[in-house]
């Protein structure tokens, strides 16, 4: 037994810890360990189901290699033998061609190339799995209305010729092959195969435009590292063979479009030329048109005089500079008037015109550069995107100084014929020897020789424009062809069956924590023990019987055990005292004080000890109504006011020769003022000296202070604490009692403890009920725990 300390108190853990993780984890988790096992199982059956019967997303994996500067071999590489040419400029910025490729508008020309505007599925009993690329039937839209797009089609293969078409819940007949006319449009359905089986297909149509954001999302790009031009795409599909072509044909169209971008400035190039190779091919017809016309008016023959032609030979030189000269004056010009106009804004430049000029030839690179860029990232982005006005800004800045580059070079090109026209001067005084019709012969031929070398020149360049064409090289190539990377990343079996296992842990847990918070009843030995230093004497199990007596002579069911455990612990609060005086009590009336005076005092009887229990709850008496099934007409009241002797008032029991009880008898106006007469404290005297063991029912000493009034009279008290029932507040009223001594060795007794409680928690008495060791023991059911 404890001793009692005042300063104990301080260590209640229930007073001071709040939260008490050793008893919230013995008496509540190991008590509703089944509901663990249910809800656990439960999760995991789920996680397998949603693991068999969802579809597996596989992942698709291909490097690409984006060209730049550093990636060019110079002088062994296509580009690098035209570079002269100025169409092969710098690579692309490694992070405009990721957005680039992951742009709406090369993700649709993907998806019209591969035909995956059409979607086939077969149709399962569970699941419904997407058909790629071995399509058993073919569907052909001829004409498609607005509501016949994202609509399934279910089509049930009926044989090789028939199909039953299920549209909207129409149902129809058709033959393959035929035109089938809905009001969703006109298609055409064909067997590709011979159909030994019934099956029953799925299939949707869809807009590239719309479907284009679903195929961006499932494709992701990544660079390799900050200092290699290799990006890393990858595509997650649940049909990798899909992901494959849709990987593979992406570069391709991506390839595609950056040649057919490079291209451009040839193509602006070679148009130009052939402008400009019109209008010289009418001027050259003209002049030869004049010779010959010259010729014939003034009788000119066919081979002019020697003098003539050492003349021209002499000048021709100078004309060759001169006419050199007047090409760039004429190229400039055109320019100027190209980048004059507005509607060459953002279109690249003629470039390869000006191989004397390195300076505009930069300039006109340079803003071609930026044209471009500029095109490719309103692919995949707005003209409302900072990037691309910074461009937008910086091509009209461009534009500028390459008209004031053009500007300067012309007043350049204007004094470099300012001499030669002095040059000329000189030739011209030897002209004005000659004959006045061949002066005028040699001026006609000298214009049709500027003519001539400005037409092939631009003859030249048109086809170097040309083949440069022809040998364009993409912006990558393809370092790892697309391939599937291994088994399927989702569902990732162990990540589901893990979080299955966490929330099958943590839905009871949650439950035993509410219940735990919310629970403000006792619910096991261990809170007891923590709220009071009392000592606690024992434990009694939940009776269903409605018959009050458990405990019968040489029973040994559970709980005849457990009172002759309560019997023996008995002994120890005594230590050896004889003719003890045990008083009974609980907090509230129903806590089982009566049940268990009856039984323990049966007990005690079948030991062999004279027993005597006498009700002392003058207010609610029921203990001898339990016993004898009738309610005495006399008892201690009628002893207590003078009307009954001791004789008379003991009555032997018929449950067995050494048990005797003392009923409570009419019910008074004023119990504790009788409880506090001399004659009750003289009938305990009388009963020492007659029974061993005086058993005190009295009444609850959370309501009325009558056992309070006895405490005085008895030698140990037994406090009844039921489960689930007793309030965890009454505790401390027990732990007060103890400490201030209102009451003698006070123990607690927990009363109703149900299998799956708190007993057998802290005693370690070797014993229990409920589990087959007695036979009298009823057998458990099998859902109980």
């Amino acid at each position: 037994m404890l001793t009692n300390n005042q300063n104990d108190t301080a260590l209640l853990p229930n007073q001071e810890e709040g939260f008490n993780l050793k008893e919230f984890v013995t008496d509540y988790l190991l008590r509703f360990w089944y509901l663990y096992v249910v809800v656990v199982g439960m999760a995991l059956t789920l996680a397998w189901l949603k693991i068999r019967y969802s579809i597996p997303i596989y992942s698709v994996g291909s490097s690409l290699l984006i060209k730049d500067e550093n990636t060019k071999s110079a002088g062994l590489s296509q580009e690098a033998v035209f570079q002269d040419l100025g169409l092969m400029q710098s690579g692309p910025k490694l992070l405009n061609e990721i957005q680039i490729l992951k742009s709406r508008p090369i993700m649709e020309s993907v998806i019209t190339k591969l035909g995956l505007d059409v979607e086939y599925y077969t149709v399962g009993r569970v699941i419904t799995s997407e058909l790629y690329p071995a399509w058993p039937i073919r569907a052909t839209l001829h004409e498609c209305k607005e509501d016949g797009f994202n609509v399934p089609f279910l089509i049930k293969v009926l044989d090789d010729q028939h199909f039953e078409l299920s549209v909207r819940g129409h149902l129809a007949t058709h033959q393959f092959g035929e035109n089938v006319q809905l009001p969703e449009g006109n298609f055409t359905f064909t067997l590709l195969g011979p159909s030994s089986a019934i099956y029953s297909y799925k299939v949707v149509f869809r807009r590239p435009v719309e479907v284009a954001g679903g195929y961006v999302g499932a494709l992701s790009i990544n660079t390799v590292s900050n200092y290699a031009s290799v990006l890393e795409l990858s595509y997650k599909t649940p049909v990798p063979k899909k992901g494959i072509d849709i990987l593979n044909t992406l570069v391709d169209v991506y390839n595609e479009a950056a040649i057919e971008d490079k291209n451009k400035v040839g193509h602006n190039t070679v148009q130009f030329i052939d402008d400009r190779l019109k209008i010289l091919n009418v001027e050259l017809r003209d002049v030869e048109g004049g010779l010959e016309l010259y010729k014939k008016q003034n009788n000119i023959p066919t081979e002019i005089s020697s003098s003539v032609e050492t003349l021209i030979s002499q000048i021709s030189e100078y004309d060759k500079e001169q006419s050199e000269l007047e090409v760039q004056k004429s190229v400039l010009a055109s320019l100027a008037e190209y980048f004059n106009s507005q509607l060459t804004q953002f279109e690249p430049a003629p470039l390869n015109l000006l191989p004397a000029n390195t300076q505009v030839a930069t300039l006109v690179g340079r803003y071609n550069d930026l044209v471009l860029e500029r095109a490719r990232l309103l692919r995949s982005a707005t003209a409302e995107n900072p990037v691309v006005q910074n461009l937008s800004v910086q091509v009209t800045a461009l534009r500028a100084s390459i008209l004031e580059t053009i500007g300067s070079t012309q007043k350049d090109l204007e004094l470099g014929l300012s001499k030669i026209s002095n040059k000329n001067k000189i030739f011209k005084g030897q002209i004005s020897t000659i004959p006045t019709r061949e002066r005028g012969l040699i001026e006609i031929k000298r214009q049709q020789g500027i003519k001539e070398n400005l037409f092939l020149y631009l003859l030249q360049k048109r086809e170097e424009t040309a083949l440069t064409l022809a040998v364009a090289a993409p912006n990558s190539r393809v370092v790892n062809p697309a391939i599937g990377q291994g088994g399927p990343i989702s569902p990732n079996t162990r990540s589901i069956y893990m979080t299955a296992l966490l929330i099958g842990l943590l839905i009871p847990s949650l439950f035993v924590y509410l219940r735990y918070l919310l629970t403000d009843t006792v619910q096991s030995t261990t809170e007891i023990t923590n709220a009071t230093h009392a000592p606690l004497l024992g434990a009694i199990g939940y009776q269903k019987s409605v018959d009050p007596i458990v405990v019968q002579k040489n029973s040994r069911s559970a709980m005849a055990e457990m009172f002759r455990l309560l019997r023996t612990n008995l002994q120890f609060i005594a230590a050896g005292q004889a003719n003890q005086v045990i008083l009974i009590t609980s907090s509230v009336s129903g806590e089982g004080k009566s049940f268990i005076t009856l039984n323990l005092g049966i007990t005690l009887a079948m030991a062999d000890k004279k027993t005597c229990i006498v009700e002392l709850d003058l207010r609610k008496p029921k203990l001898v109504k339990y016993l004898t099934k009738e309610t005495p007409a006399n008892g201690v009241t009628s002893y207590l006011i003078g009307n009954l002797d001791v004789e008379e008032l003991v009555q032997p029991s018929s449950v067995h020769p050494n048990l005797y009880y003392v009923a409570s008898g009419p019910i008074p106006p004023n119990p504790a003022e009788l409880l506090l007469t001399d004659a009750l404290a003289q009938l305990i005297t009388k009963l020492r000296q007659e029974f061993d063991y005086i058993l005190l029912d009295t009444s609850p000493v959370g309501m009325v202070a009558d056992a309070l009034l006895m405490g005085r009279l008895a030698d140990s008290s037994l406090y009844i604490v039921r489960y689930a029932y007793s309030k965890k507040a009454s505790l401390q009223l027990i732990e007060d009692l103890q400490r201030q001594e209102k009451l003698p060795r006070l123990s607690v007794i927990l009363n109703g403890v149900k299998a799956n409680g708190g007993y057998g928690q802290q005693y370690g008495y070797g014993y229990g009920y409920g589990y087959g060791y007695y036979e009298e023991s009823a057998k458990k059911k099998w859902w109980r725990p």
